[in-house]
């Protein structure tokens, strides 16, 4: 924060901004105190739980204007990692609004995920898991709904996938998508009971 700016105050527009699900990366690096130039930063969020290797994140493409935002802690400390946890801002966002804050989603395949990316708009850096039999729809599905590009394990614990996560940085957000799968279900449901 600059001089005269009170951390509580940016801390709060940045949780507020969070709820209206609104983050963008200029405000998610404002929520890590980033300096400036703010409007530079590109957010990548990783969310590879269930993965199970421990992840070289040294080796992962390192540049001023990517931001690396994380569940947990990185194997190795670099600057432009930041860890939710440590972060009391980031902590108390919802994990679907520092979703949709974020530039960028680093992920395994997943229902909720996937569903909150494409709700958002949000592009989809993903790593498959390979051994999931709704993996192939759930990945199709995705790609029909938001830009998504897939890289390999190998790319992962390499870090050789800055062309693939610069292209998908570069392609911008989809038009988000609105879910009514719960008025679907009650509409199914009441033509149910009344047969």
């Amino acid at each position: 924060t600059g001089p005269g700016v009170d951390p509580a105050l940016v801390l709060g527009v940045a949780l507020v901004l969070a709820q209206a699900a609104a983050l963008t990366a200029a405000v998610l690096a404002i929520s890590v105190m980033l300096p400036p130039p703010l409007t530079l930063v590109l957010a990548v969020l990783i969310a590879l739980g269930g993965i199970p290797t421990s992840l070289p994140t040294q080796q992962w493409p390192q540049s001023p204007d990517i931001l690396w935002v994380s569940p947990g802690e990185f194997e190795s400390p670099r600057e432009d990692f930041h860890c939710i946890d440590a972060n009391p801002a980031l902590r108390e966002m919802h994990f679907s609004d520092l979703q949709a804050s974020c530039d960028l989603l680093l992920a395994k395949p997943g229902y909720n995920t996937f569903i909150e990316a494409a709700a958002s708009g949000t592009p989809v850096l993903y790593v498959q898991r390979g051994d999931w039999p709704e993996e192939p729809t759930l990945v199709s599905w995705l790609h029909q709904r938001c830009p998504a590009r897939e890289i390999t394990r190998e790319q992962i614990r390499s870090g050789h996938f800055e062309p693939e996560l610069r292209a998908l940085l570069s392609s911008g957000r989809a038009e988000p998508h609105a879910f009514d799968g719960a008025q679907e279900t009650a509409a199914l449901l009441e033509t149910l009971l009344k047969e």
